[in-house]
């Protein structure tokens, strides 16, 4: 069903509001993640530092999700993105205040399920932009959606390589993906932060595009448009 000027309006302001809470539970998971920022009060109660990025995503998925469809894929990426941001807050008890009483497997297994949902959300942030970019008939907000998954994609190739040369040069001994997170964690704060920093630089692309889809969204919509020098 095609929307009116009105609900059209409507549904694209519920869309920017989801990406403003998607935009800040990046940019909280960022500095939380890396250490840059300490919140006593989850420290204190063991709390994850994923918590509160994980309820922003969901609150910003609820948000678009519940957006009548834009396009014909609306639904079903909005919904994949849904599941993505419910699945970490589900799997945080596991890998916050349950970590040291589950079996080890299980443990493995979980905070390999919540990486994928990590990841899953970051690329389908991508693809809403991609969705809004087709409804909006924007092509620069398109290009910008396609050229942040480019360089995600190159930066992380780029940080694995870099990984892997650095931990042959410093040991003969291959060492497993955990170890590396546990010898992460028991660094420094400042070896902490930096090395996180380094990491979560995949993460930046995609904190772009989630702001832009909000801008290119509030540019859109006084004039139901863009200029002919932008569409």
């Amino acid at each position: 069903m095609e929307l009116d000027r009105v609900e059209l309006t409507a549904a694209l302001l519920r869309v920017a509001q989801g990406m403003t809470l998607v935009f800040i539970g990046l940019l909280a998971w960022l500095f939380l993640w890396s250490g840059m920022i300490q919140i006593p009060s989850l420290v204190r109660f063991g709390t994850p530092a994923s918590t509160i990025p994980a309820l922003l995503w969901v609150g910003g998925a609820w948000n678009v999700y519940r957006t009548p469809a834009l396009t014909l894929a609306w639904k079903r990426v909005c919904g994949l993105f849904l599941i993505a941001t419910a699945l970490q807050l589900y799997l945080l008890p596991y890998i916050g205040w349950w970590h040291g009483v589950t079996p080890t497997a299980y443990r493995y297994f979980n905070i390999a399920l919540f990486i994928s949902s990590v990841l899953g959300g970051l690329l389908l942030i991508n693809f809403i932009a991609i969705q809004v970019a087709r409804r909006l008939q924007d092509q620069v907000l398109r290009a910008e959606a396609h050229l942040s998954l480019i360089s995600t994609a190159l930066v992380v190739t780029f940080l694995i390589g870099l990984l892997w040369w650095s931990v042959r040069r410093v040991s003969d001994e291959t060492l497993r993906w955990w170890d590396i997170v546990r010898l992460l964690y028991r660094s420094s704060d400042m070896a902490r932060t930096s090395i996180g920093l380094a990491i979560l630089l995949p993460l930046l692309p995609t904190i772009a595009i989630s702001w832009e889809i909000r801008q290119r969204i509030l540019a859109w919509i006084p004039a139901q448009g863009f200029p002919k020098e932008e569409a």
